[in-house]
């Protein structure tokens, strides 16, 4: 696969703009005063777009306005993203962030947006991702799959869903960190490749909990890790990567706010201090729990350096691994 890659406007840029001091027009102390639109890069119905529109409600409960969430779905949320980067920074346009926004502008040369366009405002949740494996695989551990795939490197088989997916490039990352080598059997979807794995068509796949769960119980598949940096509470006996000997693998699937980067720092720090009182409150965390997904806080700052330390990761992997998102 050709790798495709632009010059990386990374994070640390966002993170450089949220500590500037910067001039709070009257307007910021009043905000807002109309409707709030908050773009999402993919259709309705996912998870995402569930949780965008779960917080968007109790933002606009909180802050006196309807905060109308608008589904831009293409290119992998691409066509919302170039949206955001276009629009005023004056905190009436926002939008769900997502890790594919990251490595999007890291593997498309045609990417409508730079990283530095926009900053977080805060973090809603992350769905941990578990490493499953079909139970007539001979492998009941990280360290035993790594001995079967060198034993027979290239000939195991994994699904992903499609190019650059987060099968896919957790996988890679997987690969990379344990040096063994699988092939990507590309599904159109997660719901395929996760059916392909529990048919036995492929032998090892990355799902997020809410998917993998029931057939986990099920027997259907067999989980060898958690991509997290703690234990999964709905997975207590399965280990994190680092515990099964795989260092500097810590990632999971975040969903935050982002808005253009200009936007001025009152505002986000208005919009950033409800979003943490939603996330910790009892309604919001029983809503979080049935997604299963785990609620996240902090300040912009907190969700800069989450995306910046993917960055990272992703970074590394790229030098190496031939990777296209096309």
């Amino acid at each position: 696969m050709k790798l495709c890659r632009k010059p990386l406007h990374t994070l640390g840029v966002m993170a450089v703009a949220l500590g500037a001091v910067a001039a709070a027009p009257a307007h910021a102390q009043q905000y807002p005063t109309r409707a709030v639109t908050v773009l999402v890069g993919f259709a309705p119905g996912g998870g995402g777009d569930i949780l965008t529109r779960a917080y968007a409600a109790e933002l606009g409960k909180a802050l006196g306005q309807t905060f109308v969430v608008e589904n831009r779905a293409g290119a992998n949320g691409m066509l919302a993203a170039g949206a955001l980067a276009k629009a005023a920074p004056d905190g009436y346009s926002l939008g769900m962030s997502v890790p594919a926004l990251l490595t999007n502008a890291m593997l498309v040369p045609t990417v409508p947006y730079k990283l530095a366009d926009f900053q977080p405002v805060g973090m809603m949740a992350a769905t941990p991702m578990v490493l499953v494996v079909n139970p007539g695989v001979q492998a009941k551990s990280v360290k035993e799959f790594v001995a079967l795939a060198k034993a027979q490197p290239g000939k195991i088989n994994y699904a992903g869903a499609g190019a650059a997916s987060t099968a896919q490039l957790f996988m890679e990352l997987f690969n990379f960190k344990t040096g063994i080598s699988t092939a990507h059997i590309p599904y159109k979807g997660g719901a395929p490749g996760m059916a392909s794995t529990v048919a036995g068509e492929t032998a090892i796949t990355w799902v997020s909990t809410a998917q993998g769960l029931p057939l986990i119980g099920a027997g259907k598949l067999r989980a060898l890790a958690v991509s997290t940096g703690k234990r999964v509470p709905s997975l207590p006996d399965v280990p994190t990567l680092r515990e099964s000997g795989v260092p500097g693998f810590v990632l999971d699937v975040w969903f935050g706010y982002w808005a253009p980067a200009a936007t001025p720092r009152p505002i986000v720090d208005r919009l950033n201090t409800e979003m943490n009182r939603i996330a910790k409150s009892p309604e919001m965390q029983g809503r979080l729990e049935k997604l299963g997904v785990l609620p996240l806080t902090g300040s912009p700052e907190d969700a800069a350096a989450i995306q910046k330390a993917e960055i990272d990761q992703w970074t590394e992997l790229f030098k190496h691994v031939k990777i296209s998102a096309e």
